[in-house]
């Protein structure tokens, strides 16, 4: 099927809403090193374009602390084997884990 961009969410919209500061409030409440975002919902929140590939992103916190962000696909599409190898690659990138 073919997706319409009235089915697609308006994230400048719930950006300029104050989402995504909500998002940031609740990220520096927690202080995590790092985050996991399944799905396409919140990396735009976290100033990625939805248009661009998901990719590893830093966001920082009102401190100016860098935390990784890792964009993985919904959880939904790790049941499909080709999702699950791709996010398990990014993964160990990401954690710096040596690829045996």
């Amino acid at each position: 099927p073919t997706r319409r961009s009235s089915d697609l969410p308006d994230w400048a919209g719930l950006t300029a809403d104050g989402l995504a500061e909500v998002l940031a409030h609740h990220i520096k409440l927690a202080a995590p090193d790092r985050v996991i975002a399944f799905g396409n919902s919140i990396l735009p929140l976290l100033g990625h374009n939805p248009a661009q590939k998901t990719a590893n992103l830093h966001i920082f916190s009102p401190e100016e602390r860098a935390i990784p962000v890792l964009g993985a696909p919904g959880l939904d599409a790790m049941s499909r084997a080709r999702a699950k190898a791709g996010f398990w690659q990014r993964w160990l990138e990401w954690t710096g884990t040596p690829v045996s």
